[in-house]
């Protein structure tokens, strides 16, 4: 049932997020050609400049789009299927609770980091050069006399490509468990969501402070800092992966019990 749900969502999403994914490449693909085959004399002339700066302005605003349509869909899609009306017919499915969050969990994951793959693509496309930035981040850490093996090795890669996703998986389930608390207050619902998410945000700063303090007490004792870099940072990356899964667990089991024992479709 699981497959079927997340069928349905792609089916529902698919549509506008790929139409906003094409037009920025295609405006990207658009500004490369403009920018190789017209003469730069040309380039300078103020009837060309008129119409390059729409273009430009065109290309921005898909940008941003890209990503702003993406989670706002990702909220919409939350918000409209399991808590406003639609949530009647939702709730009644021959489903378990947990099933309806994780396909929207799945589905909503896996367009923000098709947004993000699409951004690249475009830059890419737009300046060819977007991919040397991992070299100059290389080259920025190996001018403070850091030790390198550690950034060139796969599971250096490994790790950060697993945090970078259970990060973005880490916010949606944040915001879903916004709702779910939202929910709960009747009439304002919006508002109730908006505070919850507030205050999650504000715990969740506090905790990030504390365990960053914490590590910062612990890397002046601990040996392995300055005895051996490359360890430690492996160290802190397999930490930092480990609290945003339990983020993403923590928030996934908060949705489900509001979702599940305080549902309030009224």
């Amino acid at each position: 049932m699981l497959g079927k749900l997340l069928k349905y969502e792609f089916q529902a999403t698919g549509r506008l997020t790929l139409i906003f994914y094409a037009a920025l490449v295609f405006m990207s693909a658009v500004l490369k050609f403009g920018m190789i085959i017209v003469p730069d004399h040309i380039k300078r002339h103020t009837m060309f400049m008129i119409p390059s700066a729409g273009i430009v302005t065109i290309y921005i605003i898909l940008f941003v789009a890209a990503f702003v349509v993406t989670w706002l869909l990702i909220i919409q899609r939350f918000y409209k299927n399991l808590i406003q009306n639609e949530g009647y017919l939702m709730h009644t499915l021959p489903v378990k609770t947990w099933q309806l969050i994780t396909s929207k969990t799945i589905t909503a994951s896996i367009w923000a980091i098709a947004s993000i793959i699409v951004a690249i693509i475009s830059l890419e496309i737009l300046f060819g050069s977007f991919m040397d930035i991992p070299e100059l981040f290389l080259e920025i850490i190996q001018s403070i006399n850091f030790d390198m093996s550690v950034l060139t090795t796969a599971g250096y890669s490994i790790l950060t490509v697993f945090i970078i996703i259970s990060f973005i998986v880490a916010n949606i389930l944040i915001l879903y468990a916004s709702m779910a608390i939202g929910q709960t207050v009747n009439k304002h619902k919006i508002l109730g969501s908006f505070a919850a998410y507030i205050v999650i945000r504000c715990v969740l700063q506090i905790i990030g402070l504390t365990f960053i303090v914490m590590l910062g007490e612990m890397s002046l004792d601990f040996t392995l800092f300055a005895t051996n870099p490359t360890a430690a940072v492996y160290l802190t990356l397999v930490f930092i992966l480990l609290m945003e899964l339990v983020t993403c667990a923590a928030f996934f089991a908060i949705t489900e019990y509001f979702m599940r024992k305080k549902l309030n479709l009224e």
